[in-house]
This record gives structure tokens, C-alpha cells and sequence, in this order.
């Protein structure tokens, strides 16, 4: 009977083990599934909200450079080509850098990124009314250069920018960590359930070879029979 109770004992302790494994191997699998989440989250907003971003903020550059270059060009000629023409091109070059600012707003921006967006449009405004003071002058027979007020607010226009470019970088690059640490979190974790589902096996096959030993003990006509043909 000593011997049976202790059996149950240790049996009892085994299935014990077993939940513990069981209970611990499912709160990996939760955790494995939030790990994955963040990962899944990183991914996405790379592509849409850095990615796109990037690729509006790479042809905004290009278009404000390209209005200046516009601009310039004509002043240095002192309006000897068509104005008509020099204009259709502001205005065209205009009409892009309003899409890529709309482009960029339609995305997830950071609280950096709003202000410096929202102040890059004020300045745009800005500068608009400056080149078309300048075409102004120009028609009017004015000597005019592309130095003075509209060159520096070319430069904070171009400061705007520098200034999303590197919020991007930062925040791309927080964006990769986190991704960087769920996949390395993940990879643990499923290190993790795979050591624990080799104790568990071993632990279920140790219970089951208990149960078959108790069931031989608590049968005393075949443990009989057993001791008989030992001693035969």
C-alpha cells in the first residue's frame, strides 16, 4: 500500500509538471501571436507610412528645385522668353507639390512631422507670392535677380524638407528595431515551445509508463503469478 501511495504521489506530481508545461507552452503561443502583431504592425507602416511617404517627399524635393531652377532661369534671361510659358510651368510645377504634400498628409505622421509639414506649406505660400512678385516686376521692366527675400525663403523651404527627411530616417529606423526585436522575441519563443513540448513528451511518457506500473501492482494475482514464476 507504501508503495502504491507513493506511486500516486509522484504520479500526481508528473500530471502536475505536464499542466505546468501545457499552461506555459499556450502563454507562448499568446505572446509568440503579440510578438507577431508588432512584427506584421512594423511592416506595414514601413511600406505605408515610411516607404510612400519617402517616395512623395524624394519628388517634392525634385519639384521645388525644379520651380526654382524655372524661375531662375527666366530672371537670368530678363524675361526673354515666353512669360506665358514661364508660368504654366510654375503653375504645373505647383499643382505637384500640392499632390505630394496631399500625398504625405494621407499617411500616419508623427507630431514632428505634422508641424513641419503644416509650417513647409505656410512657407510655400510664401514663396509663391514672392515668385509672382518677381514675374511682376519683371513685366514691368524692373531689374530683378533671384537673390535677396525669395532666395532665403527658398532656403527655408529647403531647411522644411531636410528636416522631413531626417524625421523619416529616425523614424524608420524605430521602425526596424521594433521589427528587429519582435522577430528575435518570436524566434525565442519558438526555441522555447519546442524544448518545452520535448519535456513534455518525455514528461506524458514517464506518466504513462507510471500508470502501467501501478496497474501491475494494485493487481496482486498477477503480481502473485509474476513472484511465482520468478522463484520457479
Amino acid at each position: 500500500m507504501l508503495e502504491l501511495a507513493v506511486e500516486r504521489l509522484r504520479q500526481n506530481r508528473l500530471a502536475m509538471l505536464l499542466t505546468i508545461f501545457v499552461l506555459l507552452i499556450l502563454g507562448s503561443l499568446l505572446w509568440e501571436r503579440s510578438y507577431m502583431r508588432v512584427l506584421e504592425d512594423s511592416c506595414t507602416s514601413m511600406h505605408d507610412d515610411r516607404l510612400v511617404p519617402a517616395t512623395s517627399l524624394f519628388h517634392l524635393n525634385d519639384q521645388v528645385y525644379s520651380r526654382r531652377l524655372v524661375l531662375e532661369e527666366h530672371l537670368l534671361g530678363h524675361g526673354g522668353g515666353d512669360l506665358a510659358q514661364v508660368h504654366y510651368e510654375l503653375g504645373r510645377l505647383h499643382g505637384g507639390i500640392v499632390a505630394s504634400v496631399a500625398e504625405i498628409e494621407r499617411t500616419y505622421l508623427v507630431d514632428d512631422e505634422s508641424q513641419l509639414l503644416r509650417e513647409f506649406e505656410g512657407q510655400l505660400e510664401h514663396y509663391t507670392t514672392l515668385e509672382q512678385a518677381l514675374l511682376a516686376d519683371l513685366a514691368a521692366g524692373k531689374d530683378v535677380s533671384y537673390d535677396g527675400a525669395i532666395r532665403a525663403a527658398f532656403e527655408d523651404l529647403r531647411a522644411e524638407l531636410n528636416g522631413l527627411t531626417d524625421i523619416q530616417e529616425a523614424v524608420g529606423k524605430d521602425l526596424n528595431n521594433k521589427a528587429f526585436t519582435a522577430a528575435s522575441g518570436a524566434v525565442m519563443l519558438t526555441h522555447f515551445q519546442l524544448g518545452a513540448a520535448f519535456i513534455l513528451g518525455l514528461l506524458a511518457s514517464t506518466l504513462a509508463l507510471g500508470l502501467h506500473l501501478s496497474r501491475v501492482v494494485s493487481k496482486p494475482g498477477l503480481r502473485a503469478a509474476n513472484d511465482d514464476g520468478r522463484r520457479s
